[in-house]
């Protein structure tokens, strides 16, 4: 789909998503819409809006989550990808499973609860603060690999 109403120049809002050249950016209509305004509502707020460019903002930013790959061979590039995706994910999944023996060790080490380091109950002491950070280092550790394995279980590759 051509978008006849969504454009980009360097000079308005930094070559960012526009509608028809003016300073509305796409991303602000549907940040808009997202947050629950009627097509009404936001035509009142910004009156140079049309429907048909809310309506085109919308379609633009659905077609935006999607990505295309052009390749000469894509018979033997598709499966590629959905091999090194694979990869990744059980590379992942066997960092969660060391990161969770090591969260494991070190409240045993400390004779904690993760439960009660969770909700604030353990005391930093001086004895006991570098293995205290070690933990919560760990722990953000284990959130950012948790998300990144959803992200890549919430993958879908197409061909």
């Amino acid at each position: 789909m051509a978008f006849k109403r969504i454009t980009f120049d360097p000079e308005v809002m930094g070559g960012q998503a526009c509608i028809r050249g003016l300073r509305i950016p796409v991303s602000t209509v549907v940040k808009l819409v997202a947050a629950g305004m009627t097509v009404e509502e936001i035509l009142k707020e910004y009156p140079a809006l049309e429907p048909e460019d809310i309506k085109e903002s919308l379609e633009y930013a659905r077609k935006m989550s999607d990505i295309t790959i052009k390749t000469l061979e894509p018979k033997e590039t598709l499966p590629l990808i959905q091999e090194a995706v694979e990869l990744e994910k059980r590379l992942i999944n066997d960092s969660i499973g060391k990161t969770k023996a090591n969260i494991k060790n070190l409240t045993g080490t400390l004779g904690i609860s993760l439960q009660d380091f969770r909700d604030g109950k353990v005391e930093y002491t001086e004895d006991k603060e570098q293995l205290l950070l070690k933990l919560e280092g760990e722990l953000n550790f284990l959130r950012r690999l948790e998300t990144r394995f959803k992200r890549l279980e919430d993958l879908e590759i197409c061909a």
